[in-house]
């Protein structure tokens, strides 16, 4: 008998491929306005926010997956030296990809049976870091590598929107 859990993902990120376009903000969009909910599936959950946290958390349906979008002042954090150690991996982590240009950086990997993948990109015209972090389970790669891939690509598309300039 197959998996509802697993069926319920299915159903939930074909869904999503298929049925949500993306949204160009305006050019003056705060912060606050940026489009994060058109990138993010229909069904998962926008979580509050955690004190001392920055950014929206959103859970899936089934509570086994999450994506979190944030930003932070490029200044706070003193060079991309610095923004690495959020990219970075912990000792439980086992990277399997990490890469760095310029003005990016990104990790992904496995954390038991599950996958992880940062990307921090230097956006605003290089006042902030702009930060995207999934968690899923292995067992669903296939089901999340398109969803990242696009999410990944979105980061990069609104990298200067929303700037509050």
């Amino acid at each position: 008998m197959p998996s509802y859990r697993f069926m319920g993902t299915a159903l939930l990120m074909v869904s999503f491929l298929v049925g949500t376009p993306y949204l160009v903000p305006a050019a003056n969009a705060r912060e606050a306005d940026m489009p994060f909910r058109s990138i993010v599936p229909n069904g998962w959950t926008l979580l509050p926010p955690e004190p001392q946290s920055y950014g929206h958390r959103f859970v899936s349906p089934t509570g086994d997956a999450w994506l979190w979008f944030f930003a932070v002042p490029a200044n706070r954090e003193a060079a991309a030296s610095a923004n690495t150690d959020r990219v970075a991996p912990a000792q439980t982590e086992r990277v399997t990809y990490e890469a760095r240009g310029r003005n990016w950086l990104v990790s992904s990997g496995y954390k038991g049976d599950r996958i992880f993948y940062r990307k921090a990109i230097l956006a605003c015209k290089g006042t902030k870091w702009r930060h995207i972090e999934f968690e899923y389970p292995a067992s669903e790669k296939r089901l999340f590598d398109n969803f990242v891939t696009r999410t990944s690509f979105a980061l990069r598309a609104y990298q200067d929107i929303g700037c509050g300039q």
